[in-house]
Parts: structure tokens; C-alpha cells; sequence
């Protein structure tokens, strides 16, 4: 058999189907095709119509898509698959789950063994798709893992599909949990991955379109931009302002001094802050509409209109600024007030507007 792979500090799915193999002694002749070749999507198109890495050679048969190339191997080879039944449901369950999903880590922190970009990439999006993965890599783990330091004990594809997020973790300087650092070192630690690292970080191609930090010409990796962390809700009277954040956003929030209550939105604080209890000179309303995104944004509107703030009266662009509305420039929302008089806009989650 041959494997058609891409270049090894990128290809995050030709690592996939490389690692299954060769941690499983699966006989292959590896064919290398650099992302920076002339012509490099005819070449790989000589081996399978689509176009894209890897590809499975056996004999007439190509074989390509790396769920595809998976089930291929465990037709004719065992350790591809947990052998319980219910491990292995799960086990193909978080591969469909990986190969479809997290979006926002694959876009955000690419693979790129070589680099090192702490810092870099992390977004509400991003935190939401490592939360759901290091749930997955945990529930596998207390479940099935018993018996190995790996998702289900013994190595199996699972743990091939899940080695380019080990790297992304690593190049990204994610901050995990132990359990999870634990995982993670025990893929890197993997002679077959040591292998693929070891040239990985000996290739000299630069892929642009995997390198939204750094440029050809200057590899130092651009700074982020600073992250906004906190914004100052001012009140007058905490209590009923710690009362109307709580029921609206459906969080407890925290307590940091006599006159603030800090509420943590997905990363960035919204600080409601009473000047007088803290000793200070009052403050007026925002003058800016506060904007918030809601999963579920007709919930949020009930919660609103039960509460001791208020729906915003008028119109939006001709649009009832009170009623949930998709705005002229696409976004699903509605306009509200808090009992002190500061503006907030709720906003759908898929809909929201950037630019």
C-alpha cells in the first residue's frame, strides 16, 4: 500500500491517517507531495479525483477522506477500533464528531509543529470548541481508559484523529487541565509521532495559507491584538443590578467589593460597578448600546421583559427596536434597557455582524 501525504508541519490530515499506521505496523510506502509543489493539486488528483490529502493506495483502489481510509484499514487489520462494542460506538462517534466539527479551532490554531504562537487564536468560539474537545478526551478517558494512557486504553484511530489538536494545543500554548496534559504528552511521546516531528520540524516550506501569524518574510509572529476583558456596567443601586444580570444572563456571578459584581460573558467581564459604595463619584449611563450574544435569544427576551429592566421602545432601521428582528445588516436581535438606563442589544449567536 501507499499513502499520499502533504508536508508534516501542516497537514493535520495527513498526520491522521500516517500515525493510525504506522502505530499500528501497518506495512505502507509513504508518497510525499509538499504543499508548495507546482501544480500540487494535479499531482494529488493523479491519485484520487478530490484533490486532497491523504489519499490510500492498495493495489487499483484509492482511497481518501481519512474516516474512509480508516474504515478501510480496520477491515483488514485489527487495533483500528476499540474492540468493546461500546467503546468502539464512541470511539467512531468522537472521529465523526472530529472530522466534521470545531471549525473555530482548525481556523484559529492551525497545526504548525515548527511555530510556537502563545496567545494567539483564542476567541469565544475557539474556548467553546476546546471545552467540547477536552469533554470528549475526559469522558473518553474516565469511561474506557482504564487499561492505557490513551482515549480508550490502547492507541486506536480515536487517538490518530485526535493528534493534530495535541499539536495545535501545544503550538498555541493552550492552558489544560492535568488530566488532559497528561494525554497529550503521551501522544507526543509516541515513537511514531517523534518520527513525524522529526521531519516536520526539518522541512523549510513555508505554506501561507496555514500561517495567519507570521509572513514569509518575517517570521516573527505578529503580536495579538490586546483583549478586551472587562467593560464597567454602571448602577446605582447593586443589589437590584446584581438581581437583573443574574436573571437575564443566567449566571451567578461573583462579588469582588462592596460595589461591584463582575459577571464573566464568555471571557470578557461585564462589571457592574456602583461608584457611591465603592467611594466613588458617580457615574452616568453608557451612552452605547452594550452588545450581547445569545445562543438562545428569544429565552433572553422573556427574561428581559420579566424583569425590573425594560424592552427598548421605537424602531431600529424600521424594524421594532423591543422585538427580536433581523436587522438590515443581518443580524437576528432585540434593544433593552437595565433598570439604570444603560442600553444593551442582544444578538442572536449565529447571526452576529463583525464587519
Amino acid at each position: 500500500m501507499q499513502l499520499v501525504i502533504a508536508n508534516k508541519n501542516y497537514s493535520s490530515w495527513s498526520l491522521r491517517a500516517w500515525l493510525l499506521m504506522k502505530q499500528l505496523e501497518i506495512p505502507f510506502e509513504e508518497v510525499y507531495l509538499g504543499f508548495n509543489l507546482p501544480d500540487w493539486k494535479t499531482k494529488v488528483r493523479g491519485y484520487a479525483s478530490a484533490g486532497c490529502v491523504p489519499v490510500l493506495i492498495d493495489g487499483d483502489e484509492a482511497v481518501w477522506e481519512t474516516i474512509a481510509i480508516a474504515e478501510y484499514l480496520a477491515e483488514r487489520f485489527d487495533g483500528v477500533w476499540p474492540s468493546d462494542p461500546a467503546a468502539r460506538s464512541v470511539a467512531r462517534s468522537m472521529v465523526a464528531e472530529m472530522h466534521s466539527g470545531f471549525s473555530a479551532l482548525r481556523t484559529h490554531m492551525p497545526m504548525n509543529i515548527a511555530a510556537r504562537f502563545e496567545g494567539f487564536g483564542l476567541n469565544t468560539a475557539v474556548r467553546r470548541d476546546i471545552d467540547r474537545v477536552l469533554a470528549l478526551w475526559r469522558a473518553a478517558r474516565e469511561r474506557f481508559g482504564a487499561d492505557g494512557p490513551f482515549l480508550f486504553g490502547a492507541f486506536c484511530a480515536a487517538d490518530a484523529f485526535y493528534a493534530p489538536v495535541v499539536w495545535r494545543f501545544v503550538t498555541h500554548g493552550v492552558a489544560l487541565p492535568d488530566d488532559a496534559c497528561a494525554y497529550v504528552e503521551a501522544v507526543r511521546a509516541l515513537p511514531s509521532m517523534q518520527s513525524w516531528v522529526k521531519v516536520a520540524l526539518a522541512e523549510d516550506d513555508f505554506v501561507a495559507m496555514d500561517e495567519p501569524y507570521r509572513s514569509a518574510a518575517d517570521e516573527t509572529p505578529r503580536p495579538p491584538a490586546p483583549r478586551l476583558y472587562r467593560v464597567i456596567v454602571p448602577v446605582t443601586d447593586l443589589e437590584v443590578a446584581v438581581r437583573f444580570y443574574r436573571h437575564v444572563l443566567g449566571i451567578a456571578g461573583t462579588p469582588v467589593s462592596d460595589g461591584r459584581h463582575y459577571f464573566d460573558c464568555a471571557g470578557v467581564i461585564l462589571a457592574c460597578l456602583d461608584p457611591a459604595r465603592d467611594g466613588d463619584a458617580p457615574l452616568s449611563p453608557l451612552p452605547e448600546n452594550l452588545y450581547l450574544s445569545a445562543r438562545d435569544l428569544e429565552l433572553v427576551r422573556t427574561r428581559v421583559a420579566s424583569s425590573e429592566g425594560r424592552l427598548a421602545d421605537g424602531d431600529v432601521h424600521g424594524g421594532a427596536a423591543g422585538e427580536i428582528v433581523r436587522r438590515p445588516w443581518g443580524e437576528r436581535s432585540f434593544y433593552a434597557f437595565d433598570p439604570f438606563g444603560n442600553p444593551l442589544c442582544f444578538v442572536a449567536e449565529d447571526t452576529e455582524f463583525t464587519g
